[in-house]
């Protein structure tokens, strides 16, 4: 059997097995992101790990790639779900919806990492937030990234939305065909 249809304590993972398991590693992932928030709240928010740029970094990254794969995930669980919803013998491709996770995790890593590696960010903490934060040495770069960030946050929304109002719109429209109107 393939990687793909990899058995787990003799169930087969379906769709929405992967992303609630991606969604939980994720959940999980971003409760640790606050242990080293903890020492720089307990000494006035002085930097304490933070206080390395390499740590600074590699906290930076994660906190922001964290933050756009939780809603990424949570775009291609509404769209699932919406076209299950419509056509409930829609068979939707665990690798096509695999694929587009990786995809998108390849995308976070290089967007976070590339910048930092070829000196265009570097991360910065900043005591108000007690995190650091990328920022680009340029005006332009700094602009650029700032668009990607936008970008990646703000596209998920609008799959989001479609879904849920297509879920709704759909429900109502079942619900009132099925059965007696109250």
């Amino acid at each position: 059997s393939s990687g793909i249809n990899a058995e787990y304590g003799g169930k087969k993972k379906d769709v929405p097995t992967y992303l609630y398991l991606f969604m939980s590693i994720n959940d999980m992932a971003t409760s640790f992101m606050t242990f080293p928030v903890m020492p720089s709240l307990w000494r006035d928010r002085d930097p304490v790990l933070y206080d390395h740029q390499v740590m600074c970094s590699i906290f930076g990254m994660f906190a922001k790639g964290l933050a756009s794969f939780s809603v990424f995930l949570v775009a291609v669980l509404s769209i699932t779900r919406t076209l299950i919803l419509i056509k409930p013998f829609c068979q939707i491709s665990k690798r096509s919806v695999l694929m587009v996770v990786a995809i998108f995790l390849s995308y976070l890593i290089l967007n976070q990492s590339l910048p930092l590696l070829f000196g265009k960010t570097t991360f910065v903490y900043t005591s108000s937030e007690v995190y650091c934060w990328d920022q680009g040495v340029s005006l332009i770069w700094n602009k650029l990234d700032t668009i990607l960030d936008t970008i990646v946050q703000a596209l998920p929304i609008f799959p989001i939305t479609i879904s849920c109002l297509i879920s709704c719109f759909w429900v109502r429209i079942t619900s009132t065909s099925v059965g007696p109107s109250q």
